[in-house]
């Protein structure tokens, strides 16, 4: 009898051990299940997302969805870098937490009493997620987190997360609108740059010298970069005059106007203007579209500084067909040569005892004489080494007219002659077809094949028989004298 009680007892021990195990069990496995599912914070994606609200004690920001785009609601009304923005959003959508306690009243033992940082985000139904982020860190480096009643712990990237300026998000690109630009005004007072260009057509031209030749793609290329031109850093919400004195902008050191195909009016219809900074600092700039200061790099003015030689056509000087050239001479202080072509072939007007025209350096020549452009333009300076020119080369066709003459005389640094702040190396030159001295750099000219356009004559080769007699008797040629 005892036995049996003893067994019965034991068995209702094991069913209750067993029981309470499976009970822990299931209700541990549906607690992990509801814990997953709430420790993300936002359950959404980004294009879910319609509006993020970020308040803390020194910034606090809106931003409102547009579509697929982002705009700042608050504190100022603004584009947004919507690729800065999503990534912020992704960033914060990605976040979790572990649950420390369900139903938390002692909020100030983690930070979470005064000076959080609050998120607030809407979603498509407008439903509204909120958390507040403690001020202080956990021993780890993480983050305490209120969700409701709920106590959290989250990642150390809510430091980085919290912190985010709005000035990061802001778009810092001044010009929008998407109307082609069809010329431009640059005024830099302090170099005494004053210069329109306007298309025409498919054609560029200088208000001021129509007939001068243009360089499209330096047109267009100065165009794109001012165009896409972006800020550091925003300064200021208003561009009242005493603000605008305060910052220099009332005297601006460059001002930059745009012509829009298809705008309102004669234009201008777009312009910024631009502050020159103290060496090593930045400088200040607004333009026509907001009524905002922005910090910007300290070499703006140089970077869109610009005279008109800049947007001409650097290679015009120096264009000639090269198919059409039958005689050539070339004259400088080691070389004196004429050449002229007979049967598509390049001869010595004065035969030289044992050379030979060189007809690949020749070609060469040619080539790279097509090739060569103006760094700059000198205007009427007559040029060291050019009255008589010290070196000259010229190319005729097979009538005796001149297709191509070029001149260059001594050395000089950019700086000794323009303003600029550049020490690269030139020659003073000119060509027949441009009326002005040129500025070509010394490593193109000096790169030119003119000093060896002759070859030795090739010897005739011995003939196999000759040089089978001449090789003595059971000699072998090696490999090295085989090459």
């Amino acid at each position: 009898m005892k036995s049996f009680r003893s067994t019965l007892i034991f068995a209702v021990i094991v069913a209750a051990v067993v029981g309470f195990t499976v009970y822990e069990m299931q209700r541990g496995e549906s607690v992990a299940v509801r814990e997953a599912k709430k420790d993300r914070l936002f359950p959404w994606n980004e294009i879910d997302v319609v509006e993020l609200s970020v308040t803390r004690s020194d910034e606090s920001f809106t931003l409102i969805r547009d579509g697929y785009n982002w705009k700042l609601k608050k504190p100022v009304e603004d584009r947004t870098d919507d690729f800065m923005v999503g990534s912020y959003i992704s960033s914060i959508l990605s976040q979790d937490g572990k649950v420390v306690e369900e139903n938390n009243t002692n909020w100030k033992d983690y930070g979470l009493e005064n000076a959080t940082v609050q998120f607030e985000m809407v979603g498509k139904s407008n439903e509204r997620r909120q958390i507040e982020v403690s001020s202080e860190k956990a021993y780890d480096g993480s983050f305490f987190i209120r969700e409701g009643n709920r106590l959290l712990v989250g990642t150390s990237d809510w430091e980085r997360i919290g912190q985010k300026a709005i000035g990061e998000l802001r778009d810092k690109k001044f010009f929008h609108s998407d109307k082609k630009i069809s010329g431009f005004r640059l005024r830099v007072p302090k170099d005494k740059i004053d210069l329109t260009i306007k298309r025409e057509g498919e054609v560029w031209k200088a208000d001021r010298q129509p007939d001068l030749p243009i360089a499209a793609d330096e047109v267009d290329k100065f165009v794109l970069d001012s165009s896409n031109f972006k800020a550091l850093d925003f300064v200021a919400e208003e561009t009242e005059p005493k603000l605008l004195a305060h910052f220099g902008l009332d005297q601006p050191d460059l001002v930059l106007e745009y012509w829009l195909d298809g705008a309102d009016g004669p234009g201008p219809h777009w312009w910024m203007k631009v502050k020159r900074a103290p060496a090593g600092k930045e400088g200040f700039a607004y333009h026509s579209e907001r009524a905002t200061i922005y910090k910007i790099h300290e070499d703006t003015v140089r970077r869109f500084s610009k005279n008109l030689s800049d947007f001409r056509d650097k290679k015009l000087p120096f264009k000639f067909v090269p198919d059409a050239v039958e005689k050539l001479s070339l004259k400088t202080s080691l070389t004196d040569l004429s050449l002229e072509k007979k049967d598509g072939k390049w001869t010595v007007t004065v035969p030289v005892a044992g050379k030979e025209v060189d007809q690949e350096r020749v070609a060469s020549l040619i080539q790279n004489l097509g090739e060569l452009e103006a760094r700059y333009f000198l205007g009427a300076k007559p040029g060291k080494g050019l009255q008589p020119p010290a070196n000259r080369v010229v190319l005729k066709n097979s009538k005796g007219e001149a297709l191509f003459e070029l001149s260059w005389g001594a050395s000089f640094k950019a700086k000794q002659e323009l303003k600029v702040d550049s020490d690269e190396e030139l020659y003073y030159a000119k060509t027949n077809l441009a009326a002005e001295t040129l500025g070509v750099a010394t490593a193109k000219i000096d790169g030119l094949p003119g000093q060896t356009l002759l070859k030795d004559l090739a010897k005739p080769e011995a003939s196999a028989a000759g040089a089978g007699a001449a090789q003595p008797p059971n000699s072998q040629s090696t490999g090295k004298e085989a090459k």
